[in-house]
């Protein structure tokens, strides 16, 4: 399953197709028999529902209309503090109530910077340095140049240009609103999600 061209590429393999025909319920019980063949009953698991929940992740698939990506975006909440609410303040609404909202400085919004976000994920994503080389035999190089590997040396069959699983690119985050803006160096990751369907994660670097 090729999860070009925005998203990196990740081979959901034959449990993602049998998985991609089921209702959430189904795939949630054939992931679970699926691993646990693999690996044994879980002893302990942590969703990524759970973690945008309890505010470990972000989830930013609504933060733009329409969003970039085809997939879920989400960010760590480290990478959230230090780009989209770096210098804002969190302010109790007028009507009252548990509603607060994220005043930024400056005239700057949290749409404004998780375009900045994005569209720099995107750059870097459609940049040579981060494709890789993949051939239908199975065979990849992800050291070659893309504009180098042509032909797969295994089956001498023309080979074809990919992006990779993770992407390492930075944001000019302005935190004081006076234009000396902070780079802030981030990197992404396309992976399963809950039910093996694809998602995109946004890390600081450094971050597991």
């Amino acid at each position: 399953m090729n999860l070009s061209p925005i998203a990196p590429r990740f081979d959901l393999g034959v449990t993602g197709e049998r998985i991609a025909k089921q209702t959430t319920k189904e795939k949630e019980k054939i992931m679970k028999s699926t691993m646990e063949e693999v690996f044994g009953p879980v002893i302990s698991s942590y969703s990524r529902a759970q973690a945008i929940e309890d505010g470990f992740l972000v989830d930013m698939s609504e933060a733009l209309v329409p969003c970039p990506f085809k997939y879920p975006v989400a960010m760590s909440r480290a990478a959230y503090e230090e780009t989209i609410a770096n210098g804002g303040a969190w302010l109790s609404s007028e009507g009252g109530g548990n509603y607060q909202y994220l005043q930024l400085p400056a005239g700057q919004d949290i749409k404004g910077r998780a375009h900045d976000v994005f569209w720099m994920l995107t750059d870097a994503i459609n940049h040579p340095r981060h494709r890789s080389w993949v051939c239908a035999c199975g065979f990849y190089d992800t050291v070659s140049s893309v504009y180098d590997a042509k032909i797969c040396p295994k089956c001498s069959e023309q080979m074809t240009a990919e992006p990779c699983q993770r992407v390492e690119f930075a944001v000019l985050v302005d935190i004081h609103g006076n234009g000396r803006k902070t780079k802030v160096q981030l990197y992404s990751v396309c992976g399963p999600g809950d039910t093996a369907e694809a998602v995109i994660t946004i890390m600081l670097q450094g971050e597991d």
